[in-house]
């Protein structure tokens, strides 16, 4: 229950503070563009672009602090292993897989 309840918080944290972050950036890309005139590109674009992105920025600036209260901010809670483990296997697969290209490619080229 606990983990649903920080969930909601995070989405509706998102959403307000996308939405109360969005109209600062847009007027402030405005008046950068004044100042600066490289960036009319950057104030040319619609107001619900900005939205999209500020919403973007709030959700992956809040997704650290949200895997920290849900006790999910180490590689073993996300249920990911040490690469350093997986070496082993996934270097005899490519020998194994080389290796068996290599002997059809030889085969081919003994064959004709």
């Amino acid at each position: 229950m606990r983990a649903a309840r920080l969930l909601i918080c995070y989405v509706a944290g998102v959403f307000v503070g996308g939405a109360l972050l969005a109209p600062w950036l847009f007027h402030l890309a405005h008046w950068a563009a004044g100042e600066l005139p490289a960036l009319q590109g950057l104030a040319g674009q619609p107001f619900h672009r900005y939205v999209n992105r500020c919403l973007l920025l709030v959700a992956v600036a809040g997704l650290w602090p949200l895997l920290r209260a849900l006790n999910l901010a180490d590689r073993r809670a996300l249920g990911l292993a040490s690469p350093l483990a997986a070496c082993r296997p996934l270097a005899l697969g490519l020998a194994l897989g080389f290796g068996s290209l290599l002997l059809a490619a030889v085969l081919m080229a003994l064959a004709g």
